[in-house]
């Protein structure tokens, strides 16, 4: 899932650029993308998404 954020925002970049994103998901995404001791690929993904307003917002059910 964070795979498909950092690809989002590399092909959508003048959007993710002009407007701030809001990311509905059930992922703890955030939690992953603001840890100051990642490393790796999220460490990477996070330093490159950080210039980007991204809001992770909860994603709740459908009520019928």
């Amino acid at each position: 899932m964070a795979h498909a954020v950092f690809m989002a925002a590399r092909k959508l970049h003048y959007y993710f650029q002009s407007y701030k994103i809001k990311v509905p998901t059930s992922f703890p995404l955030r939690d992953m993308f603001e840890n100051t001791e990642a490393s790796g690929r999220i460490g990477k993904w996070a330093t490159q998404l950080a210039e980007h307003t991204i809001d992770f917002i909860s994603r709740s059910a459908i009520k019928s």
